[in-house]
C-alpha cells in the first residue's frame, strides 16, 4: 500500500513539474526527466505486481539511475553546499535524498536483483525445486 501511495505522490509532483517552463533548460535536466520517468515507472510495475521488461533492462537501468543520482549530488552541487552549509548540510542533503527516493531505490531493487518468493512457507512444506 505504501508504494502504491508514493507512487501517485511521485508521479503527481513529477507532472506538476512538467509545467515549470525553466525544467528543461540544460540537458541534464532532460537526461535526469528520462531517467525520472524510468524511475518512476518501475516503482509503478512494484506497487501494482505487474511485469514489465526483463529482470536484465532492470539491473541496468538501477545501475545507471542511481550512477546519475550520485554524479548529480556529488558533482552537481557538492561545492556550493559544503561552502554555504558546511559537510555537515552535504551530509544532510544526501541523507535527504536517499530518504525521498527511497521508494524508487527499493522498486528498482526488487525489480531487479531481489530474488522472487511467493509468501510465507509454511515449516511443513518442502522447498519448491
Amino acid at each position: 500500500m505504501f508504494l502504491k501511495i508514493a507512487a501517485f505522490f511521485y508521479a503527481f509532483c513529477f507532472s506538476v513539474s512538467l509545467f515549470d517552463p525553466t525544467f528543461f533548460e540544460t540537458p541534464l535536466r532532460v537526461v535526469g526527466f528520462a531517467l525520472g520517468l524510468g524511475g518512476l515507472t518501475g516503482l509503478f510495475v512494484v506497487a501494482f505486481k505487474k511485469t514489465f521488461l526483463s529482470k536484465g533492462f532492470w539491473r541496468l537501468f538501477s545501475v545507471i539511475y542511481v550512477g546519475y543520482q550520485l554524479v548529480c549530488l556529488l558533482l552537481g552541487g557538492a561545492q556550493t553546499v559544503i561552502a554555504s552549509h558546511g559537510i555537515l548540510g552535504l551530509i544532510g542533503g544526501l541523507a535527504m535524498s536517499v530518504v525521498l527516493q527511497f521508494p524508487i531505490f527499493l522498486s528498482l531493487w526488487r525489480l531487479s536483483f531481489a530474488t522472487a518468493h511467493s509468501g510465507r512457507r509454511r515449516l511443513d512444506e518442502a522447498p519448491a525445486p
